[in-house]
């Protein structure tokens, strides 16, 4: 019998904004408490957003505050999870840019601290260090993507009872030191950006159990318009 995964919880952070199925959106502010349209990623304290601590977070690259902001915005206690469910964890993510950033950079001044963080994957190994998650990982790079396939791997582990849980994440960045190389070798037309969109996904039955799911998902959902619709709808779910 295939496992039918279905939506549990939905994140997102973008320049504009941040939002979660568990608390719904908000706005970045700025000093005189007016909404910022354009929120500098690097700004961003993680004591802003989370009562919790996070040693590490000062000492990552972009993509990988990025990626860990987005699964902290899932609201869930991975620690008082079992070992066997955190075996049962997986974690799938897609990027179009990766770490172009942290790439050059590190090219500009080699430096081991940097070196580590040239990997697209190094985010999925900074959130599963941080919630001790050992379940199956795949990190998918494809220029143009839009989201789908995320989807449809995260959604595949859970069907072929690879994993009874994914997270799900698609996020990209550019940062103003990747301008000259992004103009010339990648899209002339794109302005510069980030964005993370993440979700939850848990079999049927394991969400019944622990409340109210979202409800079921197909690899042709649009990644983005499933976490705004979910976060900026909190009171009518």
């Amino acid at each position: 019998m295939t496992n039918k995964p279905v939506i549990f919880k939905a994140s997102y952070i973008t320049p504009e904004g941040y939002g979660s199925s568990s608390f719904g959106s908000k706005n970045w502010l700025d000093e005189s408490g007016k909404p910022c349209v354009n929120k500098d990623l690097m700004s961003i304290k993680w004591s802003t957003l989370f009562s919790s601590s996070c040693s590490r977070f000062g000492r990552m690259d972009p993509l990988s505050r990025l990626g860990l902001l987005t699964t902290e915005l899932f609201d869930i206690d991975f620690a008082n999870q079992s070992d066997e469910e955190n075996n049962q964890t997986g974690f799938c993510m897609a990027s179009n840019y990766g770490t172009i950033s942290t790439d050059i950079k590190f090219l500009q001044n080699i430096s081991p601290s940097t070196f580590v963080y040239t990997l697209p994957s190094s985010v999925m190994g900074e959130v599963c260090i941080r919630h001790k998650l050992r379940g199956p990982c795949l990190c998918l790079m494809s220029h143009g993507n839009d989201g789908q396939n995320v989807i449809q791997e995260a959604c595949e582990r859970i069907e072929m009872g690879e994993a009874t849980s994914m997270l799900c994440l698609f996020c990209d960045i550019r940062t103003d030191d990747a301008q000259q190389y992004s103009k010339s070798t990648l899209d002339k037309n794109i302005n510069f950006w980030w964005y993370s969109y993440g979700l939850y996904l848990t079999e049927n039955d394991i969400a019944c159990g622990e409340g109210k799911p979202f409800g079921n998902i197909t690899s042709e959902m649009d990644i983005r318009q499933i976490c705004l619709n979910l976060c900026n709808n909190v009171e009518a779910l």
